[in-house]
């Protein structure tokens, strides 16, 4: 439903953080509903509050690295892509190929296909070292 219907489900996955706000699916959902809304900064909010909840999720950690590149932060998204590979080097998602975080350039490479991929359609912008 978050897909087909952002607005819905963005108001019922509020509603659940506000009954309980450490509820994984809750926070995960209203930042997601938020993201396929194009509401980035609130997207980031929920996400970035996810990561401390839970820091070792691959899902929770892509959405917030998509995020921060959907920002234009690639430094932050680069950071976290790189921390997801090391805790699970297999993971893999749509948005990304499954790299071997030791392999700097294939951190890079998934941000390049992420830019291929995603709804921007917007070249990369070159990260802020």
């Amino acid at each position: 439903a978050s897909a087909r219907q952002p607005q819905i489900a963005q108001r019922y996955y509020a509603k659940a953080y506000e009954l309980d706000p450490y509820n994984f699916r809750a926070i995960f959902g209203v930042g997601q509903s938020n993201y396929i809304s194009g509401n980035i900064p609130q997207s980031l909010k929920f996400f970035k509050e996810l990561d401390e909840l839970t820091p070792y999720n691959a899902s929770a950690l892509n959405m917030l690295g998509v995020a921060y590149l959907r920002n234009n932060t690639v430094a932050e998204a680069e950071s976290i892509f790189i921390r997801a590979l090391q805790i699970y080097p297999d993971f893999d998602c749509e948005e990304k190929p499954s790299v071997n975080p030791k392999n700097q350039t294939a951190v890079t490479a998934a941000i390049d296909n992420y830019f291929q991929v995603s709804l921007i359609k917007a070249p990369r912008p070159e990260p802020s070292l």
